[in-house]
């Protein structure tokens, strides 16, 4: 896509990610997060997901707290249930 002139979107970038997360990809996908000049708050929430999945509690909390709020995003609800859903998973 990029190589014939077009340029990724935000939506494009999180199709991306999310296919890479469910592929187990997540670590790709945080190179992918870290290249995109302004990430948004959904594009975060997507990896975060992505973490937790794979069982990566700390590194999804790093994501959150250190990366996203660095960014200037304010963690809301749904990253927190992302995190919280995942935990309760893990103890079935």
């Amino acid at each position: 896509m990029l190589l014939r002139g077009f340029s990724a979107d935000a939506l494009t970038y999180g199709y991306l990610m999310h296919g890479l997360c469910r592929m187990g990809q997540v670590d790709v996908a945080r190179t992918l997060l870290n290249k995109i000049l302004s990430p948004n708050i959904v594009l975060y929430n997507t990896l975060i997901n992505g973490y937790v999945a794979s069982g990566r509690f700390e590194e999804a909390k790093d994501l959150l707290y250190n990366s996203m709020v660095t960014a200037g995003y304010e963690p809301d609800a749904y990253p927190f249930n992302i995190m919280i859903d995942g935990l309760c998973n893990k103890a079935d």
